[in-house]
């Protein structure tokens, strides 16, 4: 049974909705408003800029105790022996260029994805429009948005698309749809986001709606960009399009869908008052359509029109038909909400109106030709899309997308369609090869297939929501990590997958199933494990298997389960294997960095002394080298903050680790020292553990100034001080920081959704004893995640990066390009 909620609409009336659009009625709002106050850019303080360039010097006692209190990893910071500012301030020699984006937006918007031709589709995630030909499997990128894309249009013959963005002042951008061209770009009129986006008839004319609380619906002359016409109305709007019934001018007049009316839009009347109160000339007038005592009022999620009637998508699964602007006919569809919402007209070289070449005046009804039929396709949320004759009203087609994906996933639900597109033969043969269905469905599937079901082919793969949580609409990405070897690369998030993907051949490697949903992962040291931090304190470990046959094969991989370790309640952090491949560590939400010694022994031994987890014998042969290995927790590292472990490093040598906190600690342990600290109890082992506290602060200050760490992950410390762009930053702006193995360049990624590329060290001036950086080393900065970065590592030969972004659930490889001299 579908599960609803009382939802709110403006005028206090309440609306029972399925719990599934919650993402579109609840979610996507809130995060508009809090793009619309989000900080784009934090800009340097002009009081920061006038200050003289004080190194940082010993602070007094008082100091000290302020310090401790305000900003507790100054006192842990000291310059290494030998080091001179300014070296590295410049800008770093390379620049990113954006190669390949893998996944697609599957939730929080819906008809995300277009044909533009038979080999190439047009979609967006993040900030990042592409176009995507299946054939050469190459992409096409439009990266001029600067906050995440939130609609999509493209025009009648499939040459343009229009994409609208999030944030206070929201713009659109009109491009090429196969080069990703700028076209035009429009901005300054709606704020917080655009809804919706429609280009009229001829391509000439783009309504767009937006977020404000008018949801103000605007027409322009794209290319000029002049305003030709403004509406608005108190509900808002989840769909627009041309209105191509008799009478109307589908340039001009447009129809919208949204959260409890349908409603036509003219630009014929002169003198009309919008809902703001204003008379103008190109004010445009509205007529909300009359459901009478036929339908109900709910959200209305999808609209299309023909030459005699418009179609509507309903929350309850009907199909509402409309005449004018009057209720005629309903028909039941689908079980749940109808998602998406296409027409097509079965003829060569035709629209929905039957004749690519007809005027104004035959739409209007003045000699116009017999039309012809008209097919119509509906994708629901129970996973099915289903055709319809709109003559008869009869179905006669159905495609079960719930046959498509995993098991796993239908356990708390169906596998929904949230986006939907028929590309039409020219012959006009609905049922030719060439004519394609391409569904992008709520699994984070982007798949293509005839209108029968058969060719089935999946072209995009990704990360979607937690789909156990209500209405499989929340959910973010966080784990990422690069192989020490080969251009592979690994993603896990709160969806329960964890991906190993290819990054010459652009595709997923190998995929599974966890048993939960996942924080962080690591591979070790060999490459041939991977670790994954559990959101319950959990840590899975898998193993890698190559599958082929003989060296001369194609690599085939698979990933099987090899043991579980589990400990306490709350969620794994962080994770990471020390170089030597002795140790992993997993930094825990209680402050804690624990510490697992890895042993090589036989399968037989491991199984026998695993009180920490459970072993699972792989039942496919180990054709790479490896050994299985055991894990025993050993030491936990303490801190007197109980706060949550952000990152941590180790020492080149295994010695020390550093660890940063969300309480901004920059913390030092010695793992040489002997373990006598009173052991703490292991849990479901019984056996004792040993606790090892940090250095304190003076000597950690003096001993670890010259310390050389395998890795740099920590957003503090005395290396990575510039990488803060203004004192007034609160700790959460910057989210991921990674140096590159090299140890030239550091990357971090931002809450802002901007990748900043520094020289390594980066320093700038030092900060003084108040945390301010009177001189910032310079950075080069580009976007791609609309917000919101969760993770940014280098792929071991530093030739490549890859980012995940936490809320687009996709990720991004770019490759790394020498500047031209």
């Amino acid at each position: 049974a579908t599960k609803h909620i009382q939802y709110s609409v403006n005028g206090g009336s309440q609306l029972d909705v399925p719990v599934s659009l919650k993402d579109e009625l609840e979610l996507v709002p809130s995060e508009a408003r809090t793009s619309e106050n989000a900080r784009r850019d934090i800009p340097i303080s002009v009081d920061e800029l006038e200050r003289p360039n004080v190194e940082f010097s010993d602070p007094s006692e008082e100091e000290r105790r302020t310090l401790a209190l305000t900003k507790p990893w100054l006192l842990a910071m000291a310059p290494p022996s030998g080091f001179e500012f300014g070296k590295t301030d410049a800008a770093p020699p390379i620049s990113l260029q954006l190669e390949r984006v893998y996944g697609h937006k599957a939730s929080g918007a819906r008809n995300t994805a277009q044909w533009i031709d038979s080999d190439t589709v047009v979609y967006y995630v993040g900030a990042v429009g592409i176009s995507y030909n299946i054939k050469s499997n190459k992409q096409t990128f439009f990266q001029s948005h600067t906050d995440d894309i939130c609609s999509i249009a493209v025009d009648r013959k499939r040459k343009l698309v229009a994409t609208g963005e999030s944030g206070r002042f929201p713009a659109i951008y009109i491009w090429n749809a196969v080069t990703g061209e700028q076209l035009a770009k429009i901005a300054g009129r709606h704020r917080r986001g655009v809804t919706a986006l429609c280009f009229g008839r001829d391509g000439e004319s783009l309504a767009s709606v937006g977020f404000d609380e008018h949801h103000t619906l605007l027409i322009y002359q794209w290319q000029s960009g002049k305003l030709v016409g403004e509406g608005g109305c108190r509900h808002r709007v989840l769909d627009i399009t041309p209105n191509y019934t008799q009478g109307h001018d589908p340039n001009t007049d447009f129809i919208t869908a949204g959260e409890s009316q349908v409603v036509f839009w003219s630009s014929r009347s002169s003198d009309i008052v919008s809902s703001r109160g204003e008379n103008s000339s190109d004010l445009i007038s509205g007529s909300v359509a009359q459901i009478g005592n036929l339908g109900v009022l709910q959200p209305f999620l999808c609209v299309r029109s023909t030459r005699t009637h418009t179609l509507v998508g309903c929350a309850n699964g009907q199909l509402y038909s409309f005449r004018d602007d009057r209720l005629v006919h309903c028909q039941p569809c689908h079980q749940g909400p109808v998602h998406s919402l296409q027409i097509v007209a079965l003829a060569p070289n035709s629209d929905v109106l039957g004749d690519t070449s007809m005027s104004v005046g035959q739409l209007s009804g003045h000699g116009a030709p017999p039309a012809p039929e008209i097919r119509v396709f509906t994708g629901g949320r129970d996973g099915f899309v289903s055709s319809w004759d709109v003559n008869t009203h009869s179905r006669v087609g159905c495609i079960n997308f719930n046959k498509r994906t995993s098991a796993a996933f239908l356990k708390f639900g169906t596998n929904a369609i949230r986006s939907l597109d028929l590309w039409l033969s020219d012959s006009g043969d609905i049922t030719s090869a060439d004519s394609q269905l391409i569904v992008g469905t709520i699994d984070g599937t982007l798949a293509m297939t005839s209108v029968d079901g058969s060719n089935y082919r999946s072209i995009v793969t990704g990360h979607c929501a937690d789909l156990s949580s209500p209405g499989g609409l929340e959910g973010e990405l966080w784990g990422l990590a690069a192989s020490p070897s080969g251009n592979y690369f690994a993603t896990c998030g709160e969806d329960g997958m964890l991906r190993f993907w290819n990054s010459q051949t652009f595709s997923q490697a190998a995929s599974l199933e966890l048993p939960r949903s996942a924080q962080c992962l690591a591979f070790s040291h060999d490459g041939h494990s991977i670790a994954v931090g559990y959101l319950n304190g959990a840590i899975g470990v898998f193993t890698l298997h190559d599958t082929r046959r003989s060296a001369s094969d194609a690599p085939s991989w698979l990933l099987k389960d090899f043991c579980e370790i589990r400990r306490g309640a709350r969620r794994i952090q962080c994770i990471q294997y020390s170089p030597n491949g002795k140790w992993l560590a997993a930094g825990t939400a209680d402050g804690n960095v624990d510490l697992y010694e890895v042993t090589e022994d036989s399968f037989a031994v491991a199984a026998a002394n695993a009180p920490n987890g459970k072993l699972v014998k792989s039942e496919v042969p180990l054709v790479c080298p490896g050994t299985l290995l055991d894990y025993r927790l050993k030491v936990r590292l303490v801190s007197a903050s109980n706060s949550v472990c952000m990152r941590f490093d180790f020492s080149k040598d295994g010695r020390y680790i550093q660890a940063c906190s969300q309480s901004y600690e920059l913390l030092y342990y010695d793992l040489s020292k002997d373990f006598s600290s009173p052991p703490a109890s292991n849990g479901k082992s019984g056996t004792s553990v040993s606790q090892l506290t940090p250095l304190p602060v003076d000597e950690a200050r003096t001993a670890m100034a010259s310390v050389e760490w395998a890795t740099y992950s920590s957003f503090l410390g005395w290396s990575v001080q510039g990488i803060w762009r203004s004192s007034a930053a609160d700790g959460s702006d910057v989210n991921a920081v990674r140096r590159s193995n090299n140890e030239k360049y550091v990357l971090t990624g931002c809450d802002n959704g901007q990748l900043r590329l520094y020289q390594y060290p980066c320093v700038g001036s030092g900060l003084d004893k108040e945390g301010r950086l009177p001189r910032r080393p310079e950075s080069k900065a580009v976007t791609g995640h609309g917000k919101h970065v969760a993770e940014v590592v280098w792929s071991a030969d530093d030739r490549r990066v890859y980012t995940i972004g936490a809320s687009d659930r996709c990720c991004m490889q770019w490759k790394v390009v020498a500047d031209v001299q």
